[in-house]
């Protein structure tokens, strides 16, 4: 009798044991595929990433045709300004020298 006891015993230690594996194989089966899950994830976006990456490369941002046109406004207005200023720098030299003879003028003598 006492060794059905033990039998018994084990037999209920084994139950025991085998549903506590039975346990971790499904949780380490489930972590697996959620892991397996998360790694397609993470590939679908490097992917992706990739895919941004070789459009950024591939092409240049900023051409020299998108400069020109950005450019040309400031160009234009710096045209602008260089007109005006030899207007000004006309104006102030024809006043210069008429101040200038004004003052050097010799004045009439009267005999």
């Amino acid at each position: 009798m006492g060794n059905e006891k033990t039998s018994v015993i084990e037999r209920h230690a084994q139950t025991i044991l085998t549903g506590i594996v039975a346990g971790l194989i499904g949780w380490v089966g489930l972590s697996v595929s959620q892991q397996a899950t998360s790694i397609a994830l993470l590939q679908q976006s490097m992917n992706s990433l990739q895919k941004k990456v070789d459009v950024f490369t591939s092409e240049p941002r900023f051409s020299k045709n998108d400069f020109h046109v950005m450019i040309s406004p400031v160009v234009a207005e710096i045209a602008a300004m260089k007109i005006n200023q030899t207007y000004h720098e006309k104006r102030l030299s024809k006043i210069e020298n008429d101040v200038y003879v004004e003052y050097v003028k010799p004045s009439k003598k009267v005999d």
